[in-house]
């Protein structure tokens, strides 16, 4: 994985945008952009989407590798039990992400990609499955620091293959960024996968006083082993159909968050008290000197078990760093995790 500097941007306006950078092929390309509109029926809002990055590189090299992915980390009789549930998240699903998903999936099965199977297809079940996954699989790196002047950078990288047993699983050529708009304008962006609805990488534009705009990314808190992963997503399903503690997934929350609040102010307390289904690290910036933090999330707020639950930027410190690991861990612990991960 790579990371690419961020362009400058009018601070007053807009934070500095989350750029993940894809690596397609052997070299370094820009993602296809597409645009999202909120005021349009929510079946219908990804078509583009989904039919464009199937045109430019079709199913093989594209949705492919993420069907294989699904059927290589859970068992063909555990997902056949599993389907029946996932089918009926879609319609337990906060606002209208059960409707965006099950509208994804229908054009799929235009194109005659909905059924699973040998990698030839996402069944619906399969598609709301993956948007559970990618905060519980995919790792990264995030960055938030200061200039000397004041302006506000925010940078991540993404590790661009999902991995089960050694296996490895492309999905550089999913990654799209997308806009999306509201009456019109363009409401806020986001770097994300064909296929996800959630945001786990954005941007929320700047609108002036007290809609100044901010940014956020997600890194995952490595918590699971790969073979812990489908007993995990069982429980996941059960809160989320029970609704327990009114727990959502990451890249839903930051979803709702960002549509609904343009000032890191509002939006930080929120992101780190917001009930979820899984640990996680939020990595959040904002437009001001001192606007940034790396929230270690547990589900059902910051982890303060040292104090620095929100880890936010000071005079002191001009930078902060976030992996997959929490950041009071010394070098000694990391490396025994990640010897426990092998």
């Amino acid at each position: 994985a790579k990371t690419m500097r961020m362009s400058r941007a009018t601070r007053r306006l807009s934070p500095f945008f989350l750029l993940l950078c894809p690596l397609l092929a052997h070299a370094d390309r820009a993602s296809p952009k597409f645009q999202v509109d909120l005021d349009a029926a929510p079946e219908h809002r990804w078509d583009a989407l989904v039919n464009g990055m199937l045109d430019l590189y079709g199913w093989e090299h594209s949705l492919r590798p993420m069907a294989l992915f699904v059927e290589r980390l859970i068992p063909e009789p555990k997902l056949e039990k599993m389907e029946p549930i996932l089918d009926a998240l879609s319609y337990g699903m906060a606002g209208d992400l059960g409707a965006e998903i099950r509208g994804v999936h229908a054009a799929l099965a235009q194109r005659g990609y909905g059924d699973s199977g040998g990698g030839n297809g996402l069944s619906l079940g399969e598609l709301v499955l993956l948007n559970l996954l990618y905060e519980l699989t995919v790792w990264c790196t995030s960055i938030v620091s200061v200039c000397a002047n004041g302006a506000v950078l925010h940078a991540r990288n993404m590790d661009y293959s999902l991995d089960v047993d050694g296996e490895k699983f492309p999905i550089q050529n999913t990654t799209a960024d997308v806009e999306f708009y509201r009456d019109g304008e363009v409401l806020y962006e986001a770097t994300t996968f064909v296929g996800y609805v959630g945001v786990l990488t954005g941007q929320r534009r700047g609108k002036g006083p007290g809609q100044e705009g901010w940014s956020v990314s997600v890194d995952e808190r490595e918590y699971l082993n790969n073979d812990e992963i489908p007993s995990a997503l069982e429980g996941l399903m059960d809160n989320l159909l029970s609704k327990k503690d009114g727990g959502l997934p990451v890249g839903f929350m930051l979803r709702g968050t960002i549509e609904a609040y343009g000032a890191y102010a509002e939006a930080l307390p929120v992101v780190a008290s917001q009930p979820l289904v899984a640990p996680a690290f939020i990595i959040i910036g904002g437009t001001e000197p001192g606007e940034g933090a790396i929230v270690t999330r547990d589900r059902d707020g910051p982890d303060n078990s040292r104090d620095e639950g929100v880890w936010s930027l000071s005079e002191e410190a001009w930078y902060r760093v976030e992996t997959n690991y929490d950041h009071w861990l010394g070098a000694e612990d990391v490396e025994k995790q990640e010897d426990l991960d092998r």
